[in-house]
């Protein structure tokens, strides 16, 4: 190199470097992670929008429902009583634990927009079976429903219109033979709906029986009763292949030394703050799996699904689809893992800065950037 452009590069280091230190001195530092999400979120925008046969083939989209599609703003927060009191949000029934969380109508048909796409549908959870049905006249219709941490799958069965009078008019009910019929959330703007919109029909569900007798429920239940036997306080009500532990419940003990007691085949993960305990063989990676190999023959977990999610209940499944995305973050340990894989686990507020995590907006910033960029036809 010539004297005089080493002189230029020399000076061009010193210029770098004074403004790196001004940075520095206004608390202004970028972290390298900061930098490096947004770099790859817009890098992996314009790699998908490139053309269509660069982007993922999605064929199945899970979601989580509790801290994804449904949120609990607080109570305390300015900012999230103006969403309460949005006309767009639906209140939802009161959970067995007392809490009461909101879905907006856009999200709903944001839901349905997919399966418009010929995309399935699944909503898998890890709330109790009971609580579930509550809820199904306020979510969106969905090609199967897993409860109890994935113990548990239900198909919709569509029903003639002799049923849909009761359906309607009770929200939910059990039949004769104690099986649940509903009809699913009915959003008042329907610009978007097919000309006789799904959520107007009624349903039964059925449960998959086969994948019921592959969970290991007896030594489930031993290990409930060895922990009462041990003075824990259990929450197993509309649970039958799972059950939950509060802290708050046992306050003289940690819950997180339940961890240690576990025998091999039952794991447990946090969910919302308490500790569920479930068999191996079930869990949301092994029953989504179950459903693309057996039910939906729809491509493989990596290539072709997507996961919406928010807790540490959620990570096994969300490292295993080719995206995660996520509208709020629930758990360090969520957080931890979306930091150290964000090429993959996209937080709702990396896709827009100005989305603010755990709101219904934020949900509504996902699915409008699934359908955009795995859906839509690129330029």
């Amino acid at each position: 190199l010539s004297d005089d452009t080493m002189t230029k590069t020399n000076l061009l280091c010193i210029v770098l470097f004074a403004a790196l230190l001004e940075l520095l001195a206004n608390n202004k530092k970028v972290t390298a992670s900061e930098f490096s999400t947004s770099t790859s979120i817009m890098n992996h925008n314009n790699h998908i929008l490139r053309s269509s046969s660069s982007r993922p083939i999605i064929r199945v989209v899970f979601s989580d429902i509790d801290g994804t599609l449904v949120h609990y703003p607080s109570s305390t927060s300015e900012e999230t009583d103006k969403e309460e009191e949005n006309t767009n949000d639906l209140r939802l029934p009161q959970s067995s634990t007392g809490m009461r969380g909101i879905i907006s109508e856009t999200t709903i048909q944001l839901c349905q927009q997919l399966r418009q796409r010929n995309v399935k549908f699944v909503l898998v959870s890890g709330m109790r079976t009971t609580t579930l049905f509550q809820r199904l006249p306020y979510l969106p219709f969905a090609d199967a429903y897993c409860s109890e941490n994935g113990g548990r799958i239900f198909y919709p069965e569509l029903l003639n219109n002799d049923a849909n009078g009761m359906a309607i008019q009770e929200k939910g009910y059990y039949d004769s033979n104690l099986s649940y019929i509903f009809t699913p959330a009915t959003v008042t703007a329907s610009t978007h709906m097919e000309e006789n919109p799904v959520e107007r029909r009624c349903y039964r569900l059925q449960e998959d029986s086969m994948w019921r007798k592959q969970q290991n429920i007896q030594e489930l239940w031993e290990f409930a009763s060895f922990l009462r036997n041990q003075n824990w306080v259990l929450d197993d009500k509309g649970y039958e292949t799972c059950f939950r532990i509060h802290q708050k419940d046992n306050p003289q003990q940690d819950i997180t030394k339940i961890l240690d007691l576990l025998p091999e085949a039952l794991v447990a993960t946090t969910n919302l703050g308490c500790l569920d305990v479930y068999p191996k063989s079930s869990g949301k990676k092994h029953v989504c799996q179950y459903l693309v190999n057996h039910k939906f023959a729809e491509g493989t977990l990596a290539d072709n699904c997507i996961f919406l999610c928010d807790d540490d209940n959620d990570i096994e499944l969300a490292s295993s689809c080719r995206f995660a995305f996520l509208p709020s973050i629930s758990s360090n340990s969520m957080e931890q893992y979306q930091e150290n894989h964000f090429d993959k686990i996209i937080a709702a507020n990396s896709i827009s800065t100005e989305t603010k995590l755990g709101t219904t907006k934020a949900t509504e910033t996902i699915l409008q950037f699934i359908l955009e960029h795995f859906f839509s036809n690129p330029s």
